[in-house]
């Protein structure tokens, strides 16, 4: 058991992958974003037009 040592963080860290989590962080980030755009489809490209936001009566 001799041969063994304990990893440093930075060799845990880049074993793991190290940005992983920040990937998933992102990937979830442009996954909620796409669904907001998508349910408001109509809200969104008024904006990109620079046209007032469309009030639903229904809301």
């Amino acid at each position: 058991m001799e041969k063994f040592k304990e990893l440093s963080i930075d060799e845990i860290k880049e074993i793991s992958g190290g940005l992983g989590f920040w990937a998933t962080v992102g990937a979830g980030l442009i996954a909620a974003t796409t669904i907001a755009i998508i349910n408001d489809w109509d809200n969104f490209k008024a904006g990109l037009k620079g046209e007032y936001e469309i009030k639903n009566d229904c809301e």
